[in-house]
C-alpha cells in the first residue's frame, strides 16, 4: 500500500520493472509463440535521457532469451539511444505523427499521469483538473500514513505550485485524457504539424 521511491534503483523504484518491464518480459517467457523463434525487441530508450539509460547497450540479448534451451531467441535493439530529442521530434514532423496527449498537456516525459517525479505544478495540474486522479493519491496517503513525496502531502505539494497553462487552454484534450477510448487522429499533414508544449521539458515529470 506504499508509493514507490524516486530512485533510479528499481527494486525501490517497483513502478517500472512492475507495469512496464516485467509485463513484456512474461509475455516473452510465457507465450509458446516465441519457442523456436527469433524474436527483436525494439526499444525507445535514449543516451540522453538519463545517465542510467546512457550506459545501455545498443544491442544485446534480451533478458527473456532462452535460445539454448527452448531456441527462444530474443534480442534487444535501442534503435535511437544515440539519437537527441531533436531527431525525435523531427522524424515525428516528417511522418505527420500527432505527439502523444501527455505532451500537449504539458507533461515533458510519456510517463504516468500521477507519476512519483510530478513536481507542485503537475499536482497542481491534477488537483484542478483531474481531481479523482488526485483524490486516489490524496486517501492512499491518508491510509497509510506514507505520502507520495517525503515531507510533503500530495495538497500541500499542489499548493506550491501552479497549473500548467497548456491544460488549462484546452479543456478538449483533458476530456480525451478522462476518456478510457481514444478517439483523436494519430497522424496528421506533416505541414500541420506542431510541437506540443511539454516538448524540451526538464525531464522531471517522469522516471529517468
Amino acid at each position: 500500500g506504499l508509493f514507490p521511491q524516486k530512485t533510479n534503483s528499481l527494486r525501490t523504484r517497483y513502478c517500472s520493472p512492475s507495469m512496464k518491464i516485467d509485463v513484456l518480459d512474461a509475455v516473452l517467457r510465457n507465450q509458446v509463440r516465441f519457442e523456436g523463434a527469433r524474436t527483436l525487441v525494439i526499444d525507445g530508450c535514449r543516451a540522453q535521457e538519463s545517465p542510467g539509460r546512457a550506459t545501455y547497450e545498443v544491442f544485446e540479448i534480451h533478458r527473456a532469451d532462452a535460445r539454448k534451451v527452448k531456441k527462444r531467441h530474443v534480442d534487444t535493439l535501442r534503435i535511437i539511444h544515440g539519437w537527441s530529442e531533436a531527431e525525435v521530434w523531427e522524424i515525428l514532423r516528417q511522418h505527420g505523427i500527432v505527439p502523444h496527449l501527455a505532451y500537449w498537456l504539458n507533461w515533458s516525459r510519456l510517463s504516468c499521469m500521477a507519476c512519483i517525479f510530478l513536481k507542485s505544478s503537475g499536482y497542481r495540474t491534477l488537483l484542478d483538473y483531474f481531481l479523482s486522479r488526485f483524490r486516489q493519491i490524496e486517501q492512499r496517503e491518508a491510509k497509510s500514513g506514507r505520502t507520495i513525496t517525503m515531507g510533503f502531502t500530495v495538497r500541500e505539494m499542489a499548493m506550491l505550485g501552479t497549473a500548467y497553462p497548456a491544460t488549462a487552454a484546452r479543456p478538449d484534450l483533458v476530456a480525451i485524457a478522462l476518456d478510457e477510448t481514444y478517439r483523436a487522429p494519430v497522424t496528421c499533414d506533416p505541414d500541420l504539424w506542431g510541437l506540443p508544449p511539454g516538448a524540451f521539458g526538464d525531464g522531471s515529470e517522469g522516471p529517468g
